[in-house]
């Protein structure tokens, strides 16, 4: 994200929390084009919980094959991104851990809002995707 705050929104609920927030990423200036003409994508962070009935879980598993067609576009088919993934919230508190090159041990999984981790199946899971994707 260039460390740089222009071109971000959000829609805040308090200071501290938003249910969404958005960054304009720019790829390439537009080749003939006048100056100033992009081509950009928008990078958006959503709570889901504030803007879904139900949990992304469920409602991917309502999906059928075909409404896939982004995912398999960038990764191909891979039945296991229509699983919920894991992430270390609690461990994830500094942009360095971002950069780390393996999965967090299972323990660093550990969430104070749900007072437990996850289980060995999605670690396993998670760990699987990680050395897959990540």
């Amino acid at each position: 994200l260039n460390r740089k705050w222009e071109n971000v929104t959000s829609i805040p609920l308090s200071e501290e929390e938003h249910k969404s927030i958005s960054k304009e990423i720019l790829r390439h200036r537009i080749p003939g084009k006048e100056y100033g003409k992009t081509k950009a994508f928008n990078l958006r962070f959503i709570d889901s919980a504030n803007f879904l009935q139900s949990s992304l879980q469920k409602l991917a598993e309502n999906l059928s094959e075909n409404e896939f067609n982004y995912k398999e576009e960038f990764f191909g088919k891979h039945p296991i991104l229509k699983q919920e993934g894991v992430f270390p919230y609690e461990y994830i508190d500094c942009m360095e851990k971002l950069n780390e090159t393996c999965l967090p041990s299972k323990e660093k999984f550990f969430s104070s809002l749900t007072n437990g981790g996850i289980s060995d199946e999605d670690y396993i899971r998670g760990h699987y995707m990680w050395n897959k994707f990540g």
